[in-house]
């Protein structure tokens, strides 16, 4: 640097301090995602795109045919969707500067392949090449045990003794690292790989005090992502079901599962449907709850509530936006105490519960009596939260990740087909 601007100098004939001025901002500074984010903005809403309230760098339209395309940003990548979308990108090229748009096949690290099946549209979406850099990372890991064979799950099973032998409450070989191998781990499971969901998260809730029964836990997650690199999650929807898209929404806790804690784990996972049964993921989570529930009823109701706010409300909100119409969406629970507390709502007879409970099941009656929602019962069998909240088996773990939409390859699609009891 110094080199190039002494040469400045001398081309210049001078010895003066050199100030250039910035014309246009430098990717990375604080302020260069602000200003582009307003100039974005600024452009797209002068050209008739109406900002979709709530949500940052997204955008819809609607034609005279009243078809609506919605676009999104991310960076500088832009993307958009919606029936004969294609008629929009001119105009919006004459504002942004923007390359030649092509059909999406890969994002942020995710592969898109599309097949038309006539009547459906299938999707996969795998993460096959970055599953295989992240298991280079554990193997660079100095120090880093084998990896297991043929894992068919990223759990460790533990024996009565491990949690009172002092060798293995000692520091972990991974405490430096364990923080960076789960956070790219958790990256997948965001994306396509919610059957890691439970086994990272649970891991994650060690890296305060990395021991090796936490090692132990790490070496059988990047062991299943050594041996499952290749799954990736499918979905199909019907074609011209625009009109019967609706939410379909699982919540499930397990009662005290966990060995290190009393604490319940809540699991959520919520898909649009096609109302023909196709669907896909767009919500996923595991994660501990906040205090101890003495009930399944409870951790049930705890774990519904969170479900209810802080995914199916703001979702249905979002396709509303999106469709300008009202947008159904749809609850199971697979206890029938939970499912008959909420239905009959608050009343004196549960005066002796604390507030947040209380609180919590009036607005989840309040929720549900509205025309637009409902709640049903499904079948444990049929709990497609069920692998986000414990760990499983080879054998169990199976059907669990092909109800979230996970599959090996050539494996045969789960169809969301749920009785009249449960319907």
């Amino acid at each position: 640097m110094k080199e190039a601007v002494a040469k400045l100098r001398a081309a210049l004939g001078t010895n003066e301090q050199i100030v250039f001025r910035l014309r246009r901002p430098l990717y990375g500074l604080p302020i260069s995602g602000r200003l582009w984010e307003q100039h974005l903005s600024a452009s797209l809403t002068g050209d008739g795109w109406k900002p979709l309230e709530g949500y940052s760098q997204a955008w819809t339209r609607t034609d005279a045919a009243g078809n609506v395309a919605l676009l999104t940003a991310y960076v500088d990548d832009l993307m958009l969707s919606g029936k004969d979308h294609g008629k929009w990108w001119p105009s919006i090229r004459a504002l942004i500067d923007v390359s030649e748009p092509e059909r999406l096949s890969k994002l942020l690290g995710i592969q898109f392949i599309f097949r038309d099946l006539k009547t459906h549209w299938e999707v996969e979406m795998n993460m096959k090449d970055y599953m295989k850099e992240c298991v280079k990372r554990y193997v660079a890991t100095a120090g880093a045990p084998p990896m297991k064979p043929r894992a068919m799950a990223p759990f460790h099973t533990f024996s009565v003794g491990d949690y009172t032998d002092k060798s293995m409450q000692s520091e972990g070989i991974f405490r430096e690292s364990a923080a960076r191998l789960l956070m790219s781990a958790l990256y997948a499971c965001r994306m396509v790989r919610p059957d890691l969901s439970y086994a990272v998260c649970s891991a994650a809730g060690f890296l305060h005090g990395w021991t090796v029964m936490a090692d132990k836990r790490l070496t059988a997650i990047f062991s299943y992502i050594n041996n499952t690199a290749e799954y990736s999650m499918k979905y199909r929807l019907k074609k011209g079901s625009l009109d019967t898209l609706r939410l379909l929404c699982f919540a499930d806790a397990d009662l005290g599962g966990s060995d290190e804690t009393a604490r319940s784990t809540s699991g959520a996972a919520i898909f649009l449907s096609d109302g023909c049964g196709g669907d896909l993921l767009v919500a996923h989570w595991s994660k501990r709850q906040h205090s101890t529930s003495t009930s399944t009823a409870e951790s049930e109701l705890v774990s519904m509530n969170v479900m209810v706010k802080d995914g199916m409300l703001p979702l249905q909100q979002l396709m509303t936006e999106v469709l300008s119409r009202v947008f159904k969406a749809y609850a199971f629970e697979d206890n029938e105490a939970c499912l008959r507390i909420i239905l009959a709502g608050y009343s004196l007879a549960l005066r002796h519960v604390k507030k947040h409970h209380k609180l919590s099941l009036s607005a989840l009656h309040e929720t549900f009596q509205a025309d637009d929602n409902d709640i049903f019962h499904v079948g444990s069998k049929k709990q497609r939260a069920d692998g986000l909240t414990k760990a499983m088996s080879g054998v169990e773990i199976v059907p669990a990740r092909r109800m979230l939409g996970v599959y090996k390859p050539g494996e045969d699609m789960y169809s969301c087909e749920l009785s009249s009891q449960e319907w």
